[in-house]
């Protein structure tokens, strides 16, 4: 499931729309990843939820029904659990991301990096 980008330097899969990185060839088998990608997209109206106060207040009123197109495809590290949106069309110079744990139970520390 997972190849090694050599652009990257790291270990990449897209499932169900959810790219997964890591450093190190991943420990999980395809049907965990499959889950934790299901996990996120399960997720999705929490986290937007959690996320939508801190992007009104960078970006301004946003819709929170069209926020997963403008945010784009996520993207998992399995290092950090952390969620980043690299590719998102809010603006093009920051990167968007977050930390979770316990399947996306826990959601924290979101950043408006650029």
């Amino acid at each position: 499931m997972f190849q090694y980008s050599e652009d990257e330097e790291l270990y990449l899969a897209v499932v169900d729309g959810v790219e997964f990185v890591s450093e190190e060839e991943p420990e999980l088998s395809d049907e965990e990843v499959r889950d934790l990608a299901e996990r996120y997209q399960e997720n999705l109206p929490r986290i937007l939820d959690f996320m939508l106060p801190a992007l009104e207040e960078f970006y301004g009123k946003l819709d929170k029904a069209e926020l997963p197109k403008a945010l784009g495809r996520p993207r998992i590290d399995l290092d950090t659990s952390e969620v980043s949106y690299c590719e998102h069309t809010l603006d093009e110079s920051h990167t968007i991301g977050f930390e979770f744990y316990d399947d996306f139970e826990t959601l924290e520390n979101l950043a408006i990096d650029g």
